[in-house]
């Protein structure tokens, strides 16, 4: 399973990742005690017609099809596949099938998946109890990218928070009410590798950004780049938002797997 194919069913269903000390062992307290009411996780038939796919509803119910578990551990802890080590290489290749209800009605003001935390804590007491999953949350420091603000200043409008109003496409992201630290977590996924706010602005803003592949988007794949008149993804930051990424050493969140077991067939 390729990366870029782990961040496609990954990428409108990450989590937001709250800060945790360092060296914090197993899943977070809620975990123990949110479940889905109704679940089922099998390895997937190699010989269904049906692609990969993950669809979930406001209420909070989910299907996925085809999966690796490495993907549901992504969401279920709103980590990226780079925070993620330790596990053995099935965990990444092998695909498996969910089916889970929550038992709950759909909320007044439906949350998208990654600002849902019922559904993050549920996925890890399935993880937990089906393939007994033991993780440890801890950081270490490694080259990244740091987000700051470019010398000329910002370029983003202030508004209200809104967690939930955003929209990235290839090639494009457009919110409104973004944090930098949720900012971060996009250019992270953009740019296929670890980003870090260090911004100082603790308001949320407006962001219309749009830009092509860089070389280091380009790293490590061998198809050509997407013809584009738009500027790389590091200009458009200074150009459209005021923002810049410097690389440099930073303290990275990393979730290593101690323990995991196959799932059986229902």
């Amino acid at each position: 399973m390729s990366c870029l194919s782990l961040r496609l069913y990954t990428g409108v269903l990450l989590a937001a990742v709250n800060a945790l000390p360092q060296e914090k062992p197993g899943p977070p307290p809620d975990a123990a005690g949110v479940r889905f009411a109704v679940a089922s996780i099998r390895p997937a038939d190699p010989t269904s017609p049906e692609g990969s796919f993950w669809r979930t509803t406001p209420a909070g119910d989910i299907r996925v099809h085809a999966v690796p578990l490495l993907a549901l551990i992504m969401t279920a802890y709103g980590v990226q596949e780079f925070q993620v080590v330790g596990y053995p290489t099935w965990v990444g290749s092998d695909r498996f099938d969910v089916e889970a209800k929550s038992g709950e009605p759909p909320p007044a003001k439906p949350l998208l998946p990654q600002s849902n935390p019922t559904l993050s804590a549920s996925l890890r007491s399935l993880l937990a109890d089906r393939c007994n999953l033991v993780v440890q949350r801890t950081t270490k420091t490694q080259d990244a990218l740091v987000l700051k603000v470019a010398p000329h200043g910002t370029k983003m409008r202030v508004v209200e928070p809104d967690p939930g109003k955003y929209i990235r496409r290839p090639f494009s992201l457009h919110a409104e009410g973004m944090t930098m630290p949720e900012l971060a977590r996009n250019l992270s996924i953009i740019v296929r590798a670890p980003v870090t706010d260090q911004t100082g602005l603790t308001g949320a803003y407006g962001i219309d950004f749009r830009y092509s592949e860089s070389p280091e988007m380009m790293a490590g794949r061998t198809m050509a780049p997407q013809p584009s008149d738009l500027p790389d993804v590091f200009r458009a930051l200074i150009e459209q938002l005021g923002l810049v990424l410097v690389k440099q050493k930073a303290p990275i969140e990393v979730l290593v797997v101690k323990e995991i077991q196959r799932p059986s067939a229902n």
